[in-house]
């Protein structure tokens, strides 16, 4: 017996994730809920992509993780 999903099964995962991100497409862009809240995948993808572009994103990300590897560093010596 194989442990890999069957087209039905891929089917129905890839159609529950689009639903998701048409749903929250929508409930982003009804004013329901604060847009500095709940932004759509429209717009999240917009500022990655300028975030991008501006490389501020890999300045970031670099930053992001030299500080969680000085926490690892900090934790594990600590730990030891």
């Amino acid at each position: 017996m194989s442990s890999r999903p069957s087209i039905r099964k891929k089917l129905l995962m890839a159609t529950s994730l689009l639903a998701f991100v048409v749903a929250w497409e929508l409930v982003g862009r009804s004013g329901l809920v604060p847009t500095p809240l709940f932004a759509p995948p429209s717009r999240v993808l917009a500022a990655l992509a300028e975030l991008a572009r501006s490389g501020e994103l890999v300045r970031d990300l670099r930053a992001s993780l030299w500080r969680a590897l000085a926490g690892l560093f900090c934790g594990s010596v600590a730990g030891i």
